[in-house]
């Protein structure tokens, strides 16, 4: 999606103009820190994951998809299928890229 896009290029943004700032978010400055900073810092990217995925979430919803959706035990039980674990895995990624392609053409 379009605001997904805007958010990580703004991150990537201020990560290649703030080197030194890049190393305390990812934590390789902060081994000896305070543990507050490093909580702060967890709670930060918590925030940039939830506004991604609300993102996706939506440009799917708008698109019809349920791509995204959060799905709770029981409700994609009539989507199981009865196949060898190998044979499921790459039905599963073949969908997954046909989605993202349908995405990334919608964008």
């Amino acid at each position: 999606s379009t605001q997904a896009r805007k958010i990580l290029t703004v991150l990537l943004q201020f990560c290649e103009r703030n080197p030194g700032m890049t190393r305390v978010m990812v934590g390789d400055a902060l081994v000896f820190e305070h543990e507050r900073l490093v909580l702060r810092m967890n709670q930060f990217f918590d925030r940039i994951e939830s506004q991604l995925r609300q993102s996706l979430r939506s440009a799917a919803e708008s698109q019809g998809s349920a791509d995204f959706s959060a799905l709770y035990a029981g409700q994609a039980a009539a989507l199981g299928r009865e196949l060898a674990a190998g044979e499921l895995t790459l039905k599963l990624a073949a969908e997954a890229l046909e989605r993202l392609g349908t995405l990334a053409r919608a964008s």
